[in-house]
């Protein structure tokens, strides 16, 4: 998509149009064309001033800005002399939020035609709505300092607490939002005057949660101050241990501890050991670093304990070839037009975490296709492109054979070969996503593996008008599924945002040939 998401905007509602008749003279083919419409606030219909209203203009698949105005004191606008051609209308003003935003697909498009005069164009507008509040430690003392996140399906923004441990969040959308506070971290605790140490606080969910899934989801209302009241819990005294062999010639190593939103990083001392203090329950990856050399990158999920002796070996990343088996690829081959088939191997990293470290190749019509620059750690094997029934049944890589569709990558050589069997009998899973109406077009229904405490995204659906979604070539095994709402960014997958989604995650196992049914409730906004 080229044309960016934006958190402030409004929603394109076409509601009327009246066009002039076709003419076939190149006069008439040129004559400009007419948008007329108002600007309203979706909460009372009154119409809204000064609202900034753009045109943009699509050309050869890229969108850019065409022209500008403002509305009047009556909420209206009006552009005129506009060459035919497609375009989509947007508007901002400070203190609103596009109520449909399409994000992050392609707004609306405005077919214009010559001298067509398009009337009652409604663009509406919904108030932001705000959460603020106090922080408070267990006596009910002020804690200032203190970074309050709201974290909701398609807003994200934060606030800090003052010397009265008040905040105030804005800019938000209306909706369920999972709130966290975070204290500013200090590694030397502060000793006061008579000898005793200042408790430190470690980072708290709203009401009083060390972790996402205790947290209670709040309600932000457009147009609305919600306030709440947090307390602080004290820092965890949990730890994240252990050492890193690299092979590496006196380059500084540096290890980091990365959840969805955020990284920390920690150093390495000259026995290779490494430690973080003070971490919170939850789901993290770690991984080591020395200039463009990266270990093994491991998950770990710390509940009640700590974790010691993890182990990470540091080595240059691989040229990865893949590889169809011989028999599998005839059979796809023999299933395609001509004999030829135009397959993609994809290497995605196992997790929620939005990453760019994701591997493509094309097959060639040896049914091979190479890889550069690989880091080690664990993938989520794709094949895409051939018979929708295939699904990686195992991977082998040296003289390691999985037998699932996850392949992990560790020590060996800087080039190595990966054996890829398929299977013609993949499952699928198929069903109608409900709302309040009945169906609902253009969700995003996910696909997720479960492997222990972790999930990975396998795959992505997009709902058609009638808000059904099919999955094939499903490898056997455990999944969730789960349908994101309408104004979910789709950019933002972390532990928190799901939460707010865990009483319309479905969970399904599937086996080979399975034909599974399974409808999905919206979740709330």
């Amino acid at each position: 998509m080229n044309h960016a998401p934006r958190l402030c905007g409004v929603a394109l509602l076409l509601l009327a149009s009246v066009g002039a008749p076709a003419q076939d003279s190149p006069a008439e083919d040129k004559k400009p064309a007419s948008l007329y419409g108002m600007a309203t606030n979706s909460l009372t219909g009154e119409p809204l001033a000064h609202v900034e209203v753009e045109l943009r203009r699509k050309i050869s698949g890229r969108f850019s800005s065409y022209r500008r105005t403002v509305t009047g004191r009556d909420g209206r606008f009006s552009l005129i002399g506009i060459e035919a051609g497609s375009y989509s209308v947007s508007a901002d003003r400070n203190g609103y939020n596009w109520v449909d935003d399409p994000l992050p697909g392609e707004p609306p498009i405005l077919p214009v035609k010559p001298g067509e005069e398009i009337k009652d164009i409604l663009l509406q507008l919904e108030p932001y709505a705000i959460i603020s509040g106090r922080v408070v430690s267990a006596d009910g003392a002020p804690v200032e300092h203190v970074t309050v996140e709201a974290f909701g399906h398609s807003s994200w923004f934060s606030g800090e607490t003052d010397d009265r441990g008040e905040f105030a969040i804005g800019y938000l959308r209306s909706g369920l939002h999972l709130l966290r506070a975070s204290p500013r971290r200090s590694e030397i605790p502060e000793v006061r005057k008579d000898g005793s140490v200042e408790l430190s606080y470690g980072v708290t969910y709203f009401p009083g949660a060390l972790a996402a899934n205790g947290a209670v989801p709040v309600m932000a209302r457009a147009g609305q101050e919600t306030n709440v009241e947090i307390k602080m819990l004290p820092e965890s005294k949990l730890q994240i241990s252990g050492d890193v062999v690299a092979d590496v010639d006196d380059a500084p190593l540096s290890v980091s501890l990365e959840n969805s939103w955020h990284t920390r990083r920690g150093t390495v001392d000259k026995k290779g050991r490494f430690i973080f203090t003070g971490v919170p329950p939850g789901r993290y990856r770690l991984s080591a670093e020395a200039r463009s050399d990266k270990s093994d990158s491991t998950h770990v999920a710390l509940t009640n304990a700590s974790i010691e002796r993890i182990h990470l070996a540091l080595s240059a990343p691989v040229d990865l070839i893949a590889q169809i088996r011989d028999a599998d690829w005839k059979r796809i081959k023999a299933l395609t037009e001509n004999g030829t088939a135009d397959v993609d191997i994809t290497l995605k990293p196992f997790g929620l975490f939005i990453s760019e470290d994701s591997h493509t190749c094309k097959l060639s019509p040896d049914g091979s296709c190479k890889m550069m620059g690989v880091t080690h750690g664990r993938y989520h094997v794709r094949v895409s492109g051939g018979p929708k029934t295939y699904y990686v049944r195992s991977l082998e890589i040296g003289e390691r054979e999985f037998h699932d569709s996850i392949l992990e990558i560790g020590g060996g050589p800087v080039q190595q070969q990966v054996l890829i069997e398929l299977a013609p009998n993949g499952g699928e899973v198929s069903g109608i996503v409900r709302g309040e109406k009945g169906g609902v077009g253009g969700v995003l229904v996910l696909l997720l593996a479960q492997d222990g405490s972790f999930s990975a995204v396998v795959a992505g659906a997009h709902t058609s008008e009638d808000g059904s979604y099919v999955f094939q070539g499903i490898a056997p095994g455990k999944y969730k599924l789960l349908a994101l709402n309408k104004n979910h960014s789709r950019l933002i997958l972390s532990d928190e945002v799901f939460e707010l989604d865990r009483n319309v995650t479905e969970e399904i196992e599937v086996g080979a040939g399975d034909r599974i049914t399974q409808d999905l409730r919206m979740g709330e906004q």
